[in-house]
């Protein structure tokens, strides 16, 4: 944990009893902790190192880091300061530019280049973001109405649809199902009957999906505890939530390992 600024602490979203919709809010934008030079570890959205159009050694990231802290060390509270206005400078802070990913410009030559000046802007928005989170984590209830769907009006209401709910809705091709199925039997994480067999390992679950999304296999739309639920069974087996969102102590070995793995279905 960087001394710089306090890292969320998932594992204890269970025994702070987080509302499941404040939970799933979270997780539509994860973080990956990036080790940056004179920063230790730095969080970074996955859909922004998903998007990104060059290698990360050739982006100033350091001057995200440093933006990223005077972000995080920033004070969130609005100009009219009530209750009803700071919680509304908070949630505002956390949906903010989210998908968007890094500002990117394209070059004379053909060539894609990230400047300094927009990368200190974008650490300053995501530290903001950062704090934010931390503090909805510390009064969740406070915020709850804040997360909740928006209630039906009219006389008809229908049930709302869920949009990933089979394993065929998660893959951006459903012809690539077997693929994966396929490149994990012959790498021998799955046996024959395509599970885990004896040995059990739920927790590699979650390396094996954020492989696949790094890889635009499947849709980063998708909310972690949805993905990896969905993908257990398709490789029979049941998880709770806390497993679908659980890292395994070999977590960033095993991503690593699969993100190499599935180069062949690209």
């Amino acid at each position: 944990m960087s001394k710089l600024y306090k890292q969320h602490d998932t594992g204890l979203f269970d025994v702070l009893r987080l509302p499941h919709s404040v939970i799933e809010f979270y997780y539509r934008n994860e973080y990956k902790y990036v080790f940056i030079e004179g920063y230790n570890k730095i969080p970074v959205p996955l859909f922004a190192l998903l998007m990104l159009k060059t290698d990360i050694s050739e982006i100033p990231m350091h001057e995200y880091a440093k933006g990223f802290i005077e972000g995080y060390n920033s004070n969130l509270i609005p100009f009219i300061d009530t209750i009803d206005s700071r919680k509304e400078i908070i949630f505002t802070e956390i949906i903010g530019k989210g998908g968007q990913g890094f500002k990117a410009h394209h070059t004379a030559q053909g060539t894609t280049e990230y400047r300094e000046t927009d990368m200190y802007e974008s650490g300053v928005f995501e530290g903001k973001r950062y704090k934010a989170w931390e503090i909805i984590f510390q009064t969740p209830n406070a915020f709850i109405e804040w997360f909740a769907p928006p209630q039906q009006t009219g006389e008809t209401k229908h049930p709302t649809p869920l949009k990933y709910e089979t394993i065929e809705s998660i893959f951006n091709d459903t012809g690539q199902i077997q693929k994966v199925v396929d490149c994990l039997k012959a790498y021998e994480t799955l046996n024959e009957k395509g599970d885990f067999g004896i040995d059990n390992k739920k927790y590699e679950i979650l390396a094996i999906t954020e492989a696949l999304v790094f890889k635009g296999i499947i849709n980063k739309d998708v909310p972690k505890t949805q993905r990896n639920k969905l993908f257990a069974k398709l490789v029979n087996l049941d998880i709770a939530d806390k497993t679908a969102r659980t890292k395994g102590w070999n977590h960033d070995t095993l991503f690593t390992t699969y993100k190499e793995l599935f180069d062949s279905l690209k």
